[in-house]
């Protein structure tokens, strides 16, 4: 049966508040009466993620996964799935054809899905113990070889911190990453209000650390800066939460498209779960990000030699031939987060073909 018009709608507001590198929310959704279409949209600026980058990939398993369970949740089929489909538009990552078990409108409560509810929490969180049972269910998730592993035990956390502290030290002195970071900030409440980017009031700051922050967005200044070691105090700040975390979540697949865009659905299913769970969730890319761009030749000659050794370091802490995506830090919240915004509908739903 024909999919109506507030059906459509239910799954394209599931799409729009998937999860994205730096929320730049690299997408655009078509949809032609019978066939949905999810579309890349390079925005051509230096540092930006491509089509196949796994920050790019992961977002689009993430818009899948929403779009699979608000296709559930309204009585939904999906079918004819093709990731990348040959013919199509070179921008397309993912078509589907979709229809209804039954024809009309969606359940009044649709907003309630929990996947509305999946959120970042920058702040600190409570020095309070995870729920056992939480490992299991953790690793009872699975998506193609996508799996989830939950870090509850000291010494791992403290190693898993000295990781991101690495890989933050590399990414602050990465002339892409930083141009990449800058292009994402949103300082202002105007800025902030555009719907995409990272919105600073759901940073957590140590005084004076905004308009620091705010300094260095020129990558000159930043540059400039890290000669005295500036790269080492904001590692050390990242890197600080993460030690402090009572648990952290390791979302590990598959390497190439289809492993990337799993893990992307695996970690929104992890996320939404913890999120349920009354946790608090941060997403950390840094590590995997810097091992990426070790890999596509985009990490500075001379900082070649840490990025290998990060590697190495990372591949020691997961099981053989995994693929690291996703560090998440968890824990119990002590406030509630400001949350991200996303860009209205009529945004990024494009016109029919």
């Amino acid at each position: 049966m024909s999919v109506t018009d507030q059906v459509i709608e239910c799954l394209l507001e599931a799409a729009r508040w998937a999860a994205s590198a730096d929320n730049m929310q690299p997408w655009r959704f078509r949809w032609d009466g019978a066939t949905l279409r999810l579309l890349f949209i390079d925005d051509g600026k230096e540092g930006a993620f491509g089509i196949d980058s796994p920050a790019t990939l992961l977002a689009f398993g993430g818009v899948i996964e929403n779009v699979t369970r608000m296709a559930e949740a309204t009585g939904c089929q999906l079918y004819e799935a093709v990731i990348f489909p040959a013919g199509d538009d070179k921008n397309c990552v993912f078509r589907c054809r979709i229809d209804a078990a039954a024809p009309g409108a969606p359940r009044a409560d649709w907003r309630t899905h929990p996947l509305f509810s999946r959120h970042t929490n920058r702040l600190p969180y409570a020095d309070r113990a995870l729920p056992d049972e939480l490992v299991g269910e953790l690793a009872a998730l699975a998506q193609g070889e996508a799996r989830c592993r939950l870090l509850v035990d000291a010494p791992s956390v403290q190693r898993w911190a000295g990781l991101v502290r690495e890989g933050s030290s590399l990414r602050f002195r990465n002339r892409l990453a930083h141009i990449a970071l800058d292009a994402s900030l949103r300082m202002t409440e105007a800025e902030a209000a555009r719907g995409d980017g990272l919105d600073v009031a759901t940073f957590f700051l140590p005084p004076g650390a905004k308009s620091m922050l705010s300094y260095t967005r020129s990558w000159p200044r930043m540059a400039m800066l890290n000669r005295i070691g500036l790269y080492k105090l904001f590692a050390s700040i990242e890197a600080d939460l993460v030690r402090k975390g009572p648990g952290l979540v390791l979302v590990t697949g598959a390497a190439g498209r289809q492993g990337a865009l799993d893990a992307g659905q695996l970690l929104v299913r992890a996320w939404t779960r913890l999120n349920q769970a009354g946790l608090a969730v941060q997403p950390y890319y840094v590590v995997p990000d810097q091992i990426f761009r070790l890999k596509d030749g985009t990490v500075p000659e001379e900082a070649r030699a840490e990025a290998l050794a990060l590697e190495r370091a990372s591949q020691a802490a997961l099981p053989a031939g995994a693929t690291l995506y996703m560090v998440l830090r968890v824990g119990y919240p002590k406030k509630p987060a400001v949350r991200s915004r996303r860009l209205t509908l009529s945004e990024v739903a494009a016109a029919d073909a």
